[in-house]
C-alpha cells in the first residue's frame, strides 16, 4: 500500500485550496497535482520519527558488520532525485516590463488551432476570440502560440501566431447610434490616409465597409472593433481596427428582443409643487385615454417615483424616495392613473432647505427599476427646485443627500450606460427665483443627452407678471404651459413607440403635427414658443435613434466583418474590454484607496502622511510582495500597480499623483476625486452584477466572460 504524505497547492488567487492552506494527500511525490487547478503540490516536512527505531536500525549495523552493509548498498535502488519544491505556477506569460498584465491576442478569421505545433488536426476559431499566451514555440519557419481562455491554467491548444493580432490593451470601440445629431455616417477605410480624407458621402473608392443603416447595441448584439492603433491628426483621431460580430452559441446572447418603451416620471412631492403633481396626472391621464384603445397599449408602460428630502432632519416628510409605480408590474402600472390619484399628494411640511433631493429621485430610478425588459427608456424630473449635492451635510455632520457621492456628471453617465434618456422639466417659481440659475445649470448638465448633443431641459417660468424678468405672459393659468410640455413630451415618445410597432416606421414630422402641435400658449408667449420648436427638434432626432435602435434589434443588424481597417473618432465610443477577475481586481484597488481614506479621517496627525501610510499598508497586502512597494515619492498608479491604465487615450485623475501633490490639493478637490472613485466603484459593482452586461470571446466551456467599460469611466 502506497504510504501518503501531505502537500499543499501555492496558487494563492486562483484556487481556494491555496488561498485556505488546506492539506493535500500525497500518494506519488512525483506526480502530485493538485485537485482543483492542477499546479504541483509542494510536500512539506512531516513530524521527526522517535529514537527507538534509530537506535535499533544503528545496533542492526554493527551486528550485520560492514561487509554485510557493503552488500546491502550493491541492492538497494539509488535514490529518486527530490522534486523541486518551488512551485511552477501554470499562468499566461507577462507582457514585456508588466509585473501583473498577461499577454492577449485575438484570432484572425480562418485561424485554426491544433492540439501540438504542426498537428494536422485542425479545429477552426470563431474570429477575434480572445486568448491568453501560456507559450511560444518556433518550429522551422512558423512561430507558434500556447493559447487559453483563461488565466488558470486553461489551456486550449497551440495556434500560429501569423494567424493572431497582439491585443494588450483591450481597447475596443462601440459605433454611436446614427441619429446624433451632426454625426454623419461611419466608413470603414483601408488606408489611413484615405480615412484622414475620407469622402462625407462615401463615393471613395478607399472605403472598405459602410455601418449598417440601423443602430448595433452590442448589449443586443455583441461586436467587437477592437482598436489596434490610433494616430491624431488635424485635430482628428484615426483608428486602426477590426471588426466581427460574435456569433455561435453563446447562451447569454438575447433571442428574443424586447420591444417595450418605458417612461418613469420623478417628481418633486414637496409642499410647493401640489399644482404640477395634478398637472402630471392629468397629463398622463390624457396619454392613457389617447392610446388605451390601441392594440400596441400594452408596448408602452409608465412608472412614478416620488422625492423630497432628509426624513431624519424632517421625519414628517415621510419618505425621501419612494417608488409608486414600477413599470415592470403589471397590477400597478394597469392602474397606473388611480394609484397616483390616489396615493401621491404634497408633503405638509416644508423640507429643511428650499432644494430637494432631485438627485437620489434620479438614481433611485435608475437602479431601483429593472430597465432590460425595455426597448426605449425615459426618465422624467418634474421639480421646481435645485438639486442637492453629495457634499452638503447636517449639523451632525451626516450627508443630507440620499444620493451617496454620485454627482449630476456621474448620474448622467450612468444613465448613458444604461440607454436612458434623462429629461428634466424644471418650473422656475416666484418662491424659489434666487434658486433658479443654480438649478438651471445643475439640471443643463444632468440631461445632455448623447444623441442631441444638448440638454433634455426644459424650463417653465410661472411667476407672476412684475415679479420675474422674463415672466409669461397671458398667464391666466400658470401650470398650463407646464402641462403643454409635458403632455408633449409623453405623447410623443409614446406614439413614437406605437407606430414602429404596427408600421415599422416612424412618421416623424407627422408625429410632431399630430402628438405635439402648435398650441395657442406659443402665440401668447414667444419663449415659449422657442422652447416648444426646440423640444420638437429633440423629439425627431430621439424618434429617429429609435426607430434605428428598433430596426437594428428586430432585424438582426451587425456591422460589417473586416480585417483591418482605418475609421474616424466623431462616430465612435471607446471602451476598455475587461474581465470579471480584471474589474474586480480594479474595485479592490479603489476600495482599498477609499479605505485608506476613511482611516486617515479617523486618526490623528496629517491626513495627508496618514492615508499614504495606509495606502502603502493596503497595497503590500494586495501585492503580496512587501519587496515590490515602490519609493516614497511613488503615484497612486505605482502604489497599486495599475498598469491596465497605462498608455490608455484619456487622462487618469489618479494615475500620477503624488504623496507631495496629493499635499497640495485643497480639501474640495479631494473630495472631488474621491467621491468620483466612489461612484466609479458603485458603477463597477453594478456592472459585476447585470448578466445582461457580461459576453464571452472564445468558444471554449470555461471561457473568460468580459464586459465593456468606458474609459470615461475609468479612475
Amino acid at each position: 500500500m502506497t504510504k501518503l504524505r501531505k502537500g499543499r497547492c501555492t496558487n494563492f488567487g486562483n484556487c481556494t485550496k491555496a488561498d485556505g492552506r488546506e492539506d493535500i494527500d500525497i500518494a506519488d511525490p512525483y506526480n502530485a497535482p493538485c485537485p482543483e487547478c492542477g499546479m504541483p503540490l509542494v510536500p512539506y516536512e512531516q513530524k521527526r520519527r522517535g529514537y527507538l527505531p534509530i537506535l535499533l536500525g544503528t545496533a542492526a549495523i554493527f551486528a550485520l558488520g560492514w561487509g554485510a552493509l557493503y552488500s546491502m548498498q550493491e541492492k538497494i535502488p539509488p535514490p529518486k532525485p527530490i522534486p523541486d519544491p518551488t512551485p511552477k505556477i501554470c499562468a499566461p506569460l507577462l507582457m514585456e516590463g508588466k509585473n501583473t498584465l498577461y499577454q492577449r491576442i485575438l484570432t484572425k478569421p480562418k485561424a485554426r488551432k491544433t492540439s501540438e505545433p504542426g498537428s494536422s488536426e485542425e479545429i477552426q476559431v470563431t474570429p477575434f476570440s480572445r486568448y491568453y499566451v501560456y507559450a511560444r514555440r518556433t518550429i522551422g519557419n512558423d512561430d507558434w502560440l500556447n493559447i487559453g481562455s483563461g488565466t488558470r491554467c486553461q489551456k486550449d491548444g497551440w495556434i500560429k501566431a501569423a494567424d493572431t493580432i497582439p491585443w494588450n490593451q483591450q481597447l475596443t470601440l462601440a459605433l454611436t447610434n446614427p441619429a446624433v445629431k451632426g454625426r454623419g455616417k461611419a466608413y470603414f477605410f483601408n488606408t489611413k490616409e484615405a480615412a484622414e480624407n475620407g469622402s462625407e458621402t462615401g463615393a471613395s473608392p478607399d472605403i472598405m465597409a459602410t455601418e449598417p443603416d440601423q443602430y448595433v447595441d452590442w448589449k443586443k448584439t455583441f461586436y467587437l472593433l477592437p482598436i489596434l492603433g490610433f494616430e491624431s491628426r488635424n485635430n482628428s483621431t484615426l483608428l486602426k481596427i477590426a471588426g466581427a460580430t460574435l456569433t455561435g452559441d453563446d447562451k447569454s446572447m438575447p433571442t428574443k428582443k424586447s420591444q417595450d418603451l418605458a417612461v418613469v416620471f420623478v417628481v418633486d412631492t414637496t409642499v410647493s409643487m401640489k399644482p404640477y403633481i395634478d398637472k402630471v396626472k392629468e397629463a398622463v391621464r390624457g396619454v392613457y385615454d389617447r392610446f388605451h384603445q390601441s392594440p400596441y397599449r400594452d408596448h408602452v408602460k409608465f412608472g412614478f417615483l416620488g422625492f423630497r428630502s432628509n426624513i431624519k432632519a424632517t421625519p414628517r416628510l415621510e419618505y425621501q424616495t419612494k417608488i409608486f409605480v414600477d413599470p415592470n408590474n403589471p397590477e400597478e402600472e394597469n392602474n397606473f392613473v388611480n394609484i397616483i390619484v390616489k396615493d401621491v399628494r404634497e408633503a405638509d411640511v416644508s423640507s429643511i432647505k428650499f432644494d430637494e433631493d432631485s438627485y437620489a429621485g434620479m438614481l433611485a430610478a435608475i437602479h431601483q427599476i429593472n430597465w432590460d425588459n425595455f426597448l426605449d427608456r425615459n426618465i422624467i424630473l418634474v421639480t421646481d427646485a435645485g438639486a442637492i449635492e453629495p457634499h452638503e451635510k447636517l449639523s451632525d455632520g451626516s450627508q443630507i443627500s440620499a444620493v451617496g457621492d454620485f454627482t449630476g456628471e456621474t448620474i448622467r453617465n450612468v444613465a448613458k450606460s444604461k440607454g436612458i434618456n434623462l429629461y428634466a422639466l424644471h418650473l422656475k417659481t416666484e418662491t424659489g427665483k434666487n434658486d433658479h440659475e443654480k438649478a438651471e445649470r445643475q439640471y443643463r448638465g444632468l440631461t445632455v443627452n448623447p444623441i442631441t448633443k444638448d440638454s433634455l431641459y426644459y424650463s417653465h417660468n410661472t411667476a407672476a407678471p412684475g415679479k420675474s424678468s422674463t415672466p409669461l405672459q397671458n398667464n391666466n393659468d400658470e401650470s398650463a404651459y407646464f402641462g403643454d410640455s409635458l403632455t408633449c413630451i409623453v405623447q410623443r415618445i409614446s406614439a413614437t413607440m406605437l407606430d414602429l410597432l404596427a408600421n415599422g416606421k416612424t412618421r416623424d414630422q407627422q408625429l410632431n403635427t399630430e402628438y405635439c402641435p402648435k398650441t395657442a400658449l406659443e402665440d401668447a408667449n414667444p419663449d415659449f414658443g422657442k422652447q416648444k420648436a426646440k423640444l420638437r427638434e429633440d423629439q425627431l432626432l430621439l424618434g429617429n435613434a429609435l426607430r434605428l435602435k428598433y430596426r437594428g434589434a428586430t432585424q438582426n443588424a451587425n456591422i460589417p466583418d473586416v480585417m483591418e481597417a482605418w475609421i474616424t473618432g466623431k462616430t465612435v465610443e471607446a471602451n476598455i474590454l475587461l474581465s470579471r477577475a480584471e474589474l474586480s481586481d480594479l474595485a479592490e484597488k479603489l476600495k482599498s484607496i477609499l479605505d485608506s481614506d476613511a482611516e486617515a479621517k479617523a486618526s490623528s496627525g496629517s491626513q495627508t502622511q496618514q492615508f499614504f501610510r495606509a495606502l502603502k499598508k493596503k497595497a503590500s497586502i494586495l501585492l503580496n510582495d512587501p519587496k515590490r512597494l515602490p519609493d516614497d515619492d511613488s503615484t497612486l498608479g505605482e502604489l497599486f500597480n495599475l498598469e491596465e491604465l497605462e498608455h490608455l487615450p484619456y487622462k487618469s485623475r489618479i494615475m500620477q499623483v503624488t504623496e507631495a501633490e496629493w499635499e497640495g490639493f485643497n480639501l474640495n478637490e479631494r473630495e472631488d476625486i474621491l467621491r468620483d472613485l466612489r461612484a466609479q466603484l458603485t458603477f463597477y459593482q453594478e456592472r459585476e452584477a447585470s448578466p445582461s452586461d457580461w459576453k464571452k470571446l472564445a468558444d471554449e466551456p470555461d471561457a473568460e466572460e468580459v464586459t465593456l467599460i468606458p474609459i470615461t469611466l475609468l479612475p
